[in-house]
């Protein structure tokens, strides 16, 4: 699966670290609210009150528009590296040897193909969009609170096991559910062909 996106690497590297950029205009947002309620609102002063209302705004329009380039970005690279994915199992089965091609059931063949493909494709996206920026912010953030405040950290560090056991748990009964929902729709597609395929007959 990661073999696939080896030919994205530099297109991959640049994207997070804008992705984190962009996740990272939330910290001068912060500084701009605070400079309001430290400044503007007690000093009664409207017209910083209007410049850091525009300045928010700007930050906000400009990191909502990186935020859909980079996404447009995101599916160009997942849709295309999807569709490689899929070429190469089509050119597998031709591939088999053509009683084992022949005694397969082929309904769920067809279904694991397009059903296995399709949560990579959102798992990709899901990866790219969403936990590749979020690692790459959460690093840039995890350094600043190192020089802002240890304490933090040390806390984060002791309940991040506790979160990755929940994580674990919550992961195996999602997945539980996922083979379930799949049998089901594999039983149900074999019937839909089967009534398809003995109309004809009745």
């Amino acid at each position: 699966f990661a073999r696939y996106f080896g030919r994205h690497a530099p297109a991959l590297a640049l994207y997070s670290l804008a992705a984190a950029l962009v996740a990272a205009a939330a910290v001068p947002t912060l500084v701009l609210v605070r400079v309001a309620i430290d400044r503007a609102i007690p000093s009664r002063d409207a017209m910083l009150l209007v410049l850091i209302a525009g300045a928010i705004l700007g930050i906000r329009l400009a990191a909502n528009g990186a935020a859909l380039w980079l996404r447009r970005v995101v599916l160009r690279i997942t849709k295309s590296t999807v569709a490689r994915m899929r070429a190469d199992l089509v050119d597998k089965l031709y591939a088999i040897d053509r009683t084992i091609r022949t005694r397969a059931d082929v309904d769920r063949l067809q279904n694991q193909v397009v059903q296995d493909t399709e949560r990579l494709d959102v798992l990709a996206g899901s990866l790219l969009s969403t936990l590749l920026p979020a690692v790459c912010a959460a690093l840039a953030l995890t350094v600043l609170l190192l020089f802002l405040s240890w304490h933090l950290v040390v806390g984060a560090a002791v309940l991040a096991p506790l979160l990755w056991l929940a994580a674990r748990w919550t992961q195996r009964r999602v997945g539980r559910d996922v083979r379930t929902f799949q049998g089901d729709f594999q039983r149900f597609n074999r019937g839909v062909s089967f009534v398809l395929r003995q109309m004809e007959l009745t």
